[in-house]
């Protein structure tokens, strides 16, 4: 009886930190993820694990920036961002993981 509750706890904390490797990956859940803030647009799907997604920088930025996001099958990313050289539209690069939150963020 041990075993089986540590194997369930075991599913529930993968679940909760990849749900990706599960549910597969959706633009709402993917944009929560990348977005520092939400905007009025989602990521888009452009090919295998491909997307352009926006975000939106609360630094006094030019508004939404556009990324070119890759994703591996556990639901994790690097993002480029889209266009020249520009140190006021945020972050060249980024990366995180979409979790059960941004799922339920994106609902």
């Amino acid at each position: 009886m041990a075993v089986a509750g540590l194997l369930v706890l075991a599913f529930l904390t993968f679940f909760a930190f990849r749900p990706a490797a599960i549910l597969g990956i959706d633009e709402g859940a993917l944009h929560s993820s990348v977005g520092s803030s939400v905007t009025g647009d989602s990521c888009r799907h452009l090919h295998d694990q491909v997307w352009t997604c926006p975000r939106s920088e609360a630094q006094g930025g030019s508004g939404d920036v556009t990324y070119r996001v890759e994703v591996d099958d556990l639901g994790c990313w690097n993002a480029t961002r889209s266009g020249g050289y520009d140190p006021e539209a945020g972050p060249k690069h980024l990366s995180g993981c979409v979790t059960i939150a941004n799922y339920l963020l994106s609902s």
